[in-house]
């Protein structure tokens, strides 16, 4: 059984009309106590997926998650990596003679949080998104009481990577990891 829910009512619309019986759907806003606490507690795992960027305040979120896990629950999310995919990143090249090209990631700003809009289309309006640290998300966790049980960053294998680069340029993403995973569970009393 799933629960599913986001703040946006046509999203919740779109995902409604896709007719999966197994999925209660709902609008509540993740920075509001009051409507992740209108869930029922003892939910196996919360999963957040790649949201949490979008989210401008994300301690109300962290301190509720351990009264709805279960004892053993996860709170498993995603996001794009904040130290490599932050609204400061700028892709610097260089054309060296005798190897060719060569790529680097040259950033501004990591540590201190920040909102920025991103890029859109002529006439849309641009979405805001929320950069932190890893730190400073994570012990939003830490305060409400989780411990880190799982951690991984992913990258792009050299081999799925496409063929031809947009303009013929761009970095190797094979050892940059683009998204980090982390897996958070309620603290165990010793």
């Amino acid at each position: 059984h799933v629960t599913a829910f986001d703040f946006s009512p046509s999203m919740i619309e779109r995902a409604r009309s896709r007719g999966v019986d197994r999925i209660d759907y709902s609008v509540a806003d993740a920075t509001s106590e009051q409507d992740l606490l209108a869930y029922e507690s003892g939910y196996d795992c919360v999963h957040c997926g790649m949201a949490l960027f979008d989210i401008v305040d994300v301690g109300p979120f962290f301190e509720v998650m351990p009264r709805l896990l279960k004892a053993h629950g996860r709170l498993v999310f995603s996001l794009m990596h904040p130290r490599f995919n932050n609204p400061s990143i700028r892709f610097v090249g260089e054309r060296y003679d005798d190897s060719g090209e060569r790529y680097s990631m040259q950033v501004e700003r990591y540590m201190s949080s920040y909102s920025q809009r991103g890029l859109s289309k002529v006439g849309l309006k641009s979405h805001l998104y929320f950069h932190r640290s890893l730190t400073d998300l994570l012990q939003q966790g830490f305060q409400a009481g989780l411990v880190i049980s799982g951690f991984e960053e992913r990258a792009f294998s050299a081999e799925g990577e496409p063929r031809s680069k947009p303009l013929s340029w761009g970095p190797t993403f094979s050892e940059i990891p683009a998204v980090v995973v982390i897996r958070m569970e309620p603290g165990r009393t010793l």
